[in-house]
């Protein structure tokens, strides 16, 4: 019996908190106040274990309270907004279009948030970068500014959307960037640019060439760019012969780590990962966990780019994004431009109400 009672009093706990992990409870502002209520939504990667459940919580909590019950700064937006209890909802690594509709419009928008705070540190690169460039579409679309840190999707392209995001996340051009600061480093003016269709590679190839265009003391020269699009060992073997044929010794490459552990087996059978070669990788083919190793077949000398995304840097991250939030709506409040207008809207995904909050672009 008492074991039977122990047993529920502990469901009850695990489901109290991960509901509160959920529906986070912060201080709920009066409802009697005169002042605006708005709020700011928080999507978070799904996980099962309740104790970095716990810990979301805890640093968004803190993080919050900070601004909203500090008493040592004075703040001028509190003369005008009560923030609301910011909503959580957690996504799946690699959600379907229907999860991402569901959390979007069913359990964020409906909330009539200024502002969402996307975080995800997945290791996986490359096969959900559809399913996020569907999200920040359609943030863009419905005009709620997005402060992001999606470590896996770094390459996703904001410029054709016109997203309305500060990614937090190091950019593919500081990726880019730190690649030509090795080739600067030792003199290597000559190299190629090897990609699979791997989210991003467009962004990728763009970076590149945009930081070469810009470098004016030290002088590159690009010799080819490679989308490779064979799936088997043979057809990326007969790809790359393309670039064994043009001289190249300095190969950017940017893929997943499986198809990176495709193309350097091709390479070595045609011979292009002895000393004479150098392979220079991004973060997605070295991955983001904690325990590094390098494959067999990765040649031996292989460079990679990385940085930290594990779940201490992703609650670091949420609490300058949080920071960036409340900063930017005191400089909003401040400027005398916006002394008439409300961070308020009535969007709707189902077409009932506004399909557009074109003030967000002002509090972006």
């Amino acid at each position: 019996m008492k074991l039977s009672v122990f047993l529920t009093c502990l469901a009850c706990f695990l489901a109290g908190v991960w509901a509160a992990f959920r529906y986070p409870a912060f201080e709920e502002p009066a409802r009697n106040s005169s002042k605006t209520q708005i709020t700011f939504g928080v999507i978070l990667p799904n996980t099962l274990l309740i104790t970095v459940a716990r810990s979301y919580l805890k640093t968004l909590t803190e993080s919050v309270e900070t601004f909203t019950l500090s008493r040592h700064v004075k703040y001028h937006f509190k003369n005008h907004y009560k923030i609301s209890s910011p909503f959580g909802a957690s996504m799946s690594l690699n959600p379907s279009p229907t999860e991402i509709l569901d959390v979007l419009c069913n359990k964020v928008v409906k909330r009539n948030v200024v502002a969402i705070l996307y975080f995800t540190n997945s290791n996986i690169f490359g096969s959900n970068a559809a399913s996020v460039q569907y999200l920040l579409q359609l943030t863009a679309y419905l005009g709620i500014p997005v402060i992001a840190w999606n470590a896996d999707n770094i390459g996703v392209e904001q410029r054709v959307s016109e997203s309305r995001i500060l990614q937090l996340a190091p950019s593919m051009e500081h990726q880019a960037a730190a690649m030509l600061g090795l080739l600067r480093r030792y003199f290597w003016h000559q190299f190629s640019i090897v990609t699979t269709l791997i989210g991003g590679h467009d962004d990728f190839i763009r970076a590149v060439r945009d930081l070469v265009l810009e470098s004016t003391e030290f002088r590159f020269n690009i010799l080819g760019v490679f989308v490779l699009k064979g799936n088997t060992r043979d057809e990326v073997r007969a790809e790359l012969e393309h670039l064994k044929k043009s001289d190249t010794r300095v190969i950017l490459l940017y893929a997943t780590k499986e198809e990176a552990i495709n193309i350097t087996s091709a390479a070595y059978e045609l011979g292009m990962t002895g000393k004479n070669y150098m392979w220079i990788a991004s973060q997605s083919v070295a991955g983001s966990g904690t325990v590094y190793s390098a494959p067999d077949q990765f040649p031996m000398g292989m460079l990679a780019i990385h940085f930290n995304a594990s779940t201490n840097v992703l609650e670091d991250e949420m609490e300058r994004a949080i920071t960036i939030f409340f900063r930017g709506l005191e400089l909003y409040v401040k400027d005398q431009r916006n002394h008439n207008q409300t961070l308020t809207h009535n969007l709707h995904c189902n077409g009932v109400g506004d399909t557009r909050w074109n003030h967000g672009d002002t509090f972006f």
